[in-house]
This record gives structure tokens, C-alpha cells and sequence, in this order.
């Protein structure tokens, strides 16, 4: 996804892409010439990947947010600055430790983040 990104201006990736396997003769997916850039779905998929990668999941009728967060080796940190959380704004900042672990840190008042192993396993947080 953020290798496709980078091929277009401003990360901006069109409505419509192909799905040629990429090799020297196709260094990129094929695109279409009049697709619009960008649509709905492909701005939206950057905050679903983000909040996938977190396992972020606001409970904030609860003053809870919950985060079973992943991050992958080409991604060591990840800060979400002036995030709204329920009737709190702050950041949210996540690290790799040197065994590959994620640790955060969260400074959202009036919110508690906490960490629950699993939590992408659990049927209420699909």
C-alpha cells in the first residue's frame, strides 16, 4: 500500500489501479489513465491501516481506549498527534523495542489507553 502511494503525486493513490504482479516490466500495478485521484475509500484506508496496525479500539463511553498494537519492522514509530479520543485530545505515540515488541506512550486527558493482548482475536472488537 505505501509502496503504491509513493508512485503517485502527494500519496494520492487513484480510484482505480490493476493488479499486474510487479517485475522489472512492471514496476508499478498499471494505471488507469482517467481514474479520479483520490476517492473516498483509498483516503479512508490509510486510518484503517493505522488503526489495524494499533488494534486501536475507543471505548469512549468508557473514557477507555484499548490498543493491541503491531508494529511491523519498517515501521519503528508511529506518534498520532492532537488525536480526539471521546471528550479528550492528545497523542498517541508507539515504539519498537529491540526484541521487535511495541511499547506507547499516551498523554490524552480524561482518557485511560490500555493494552489488551489479543484484542483483534475478541468477536465485539471485529
Amino acid at each position: 500500500f505505501f509502496d503504491l502511494a509513493a508512485l503517485f503525486e502527494d500519496n494520492r493513490i487513484p480510484e482505480s489501479v490493476g493488479g499486474i504482479a510487479r517485475d522489472e516490466a512492471h514496476p508499478h500495478p498499471g494505471i488507469y489513465p482517467k481514474a479520479n485521484s483520490p476517492q473516498a475509500w483509498s483516503a479512508s484506508a490509510v486510518v484503517m491501516i493505522v488503526q489495524a496496525i494499533l488494534g486501536l479500539r475507543p471505548l469512549t463511553p468508557a473514557g477507555v481506549v484499548a490498543v493491541d498494537p503491531h508494529l511491523p519492522e519498517w515501521l519503528p514509530t508511529l506518534s498520532l498527534r492532537n488525536v480526539r479520543l471521546g471528550h479528550g485530545v492528545g497523542d498517541l505515540h508507539f515504539w519498537r523495542d529491540r526484541l521487535g515488541g511495541t511499547r506507547f506512550r499516551a498523554d490524552v486527558p480524561g482518557v485511560r489507553v490500555v493494552r489488551v493482548k489479543g484484542l483483534r482475536q475478541h468477536r465485539w472488537a471485529r
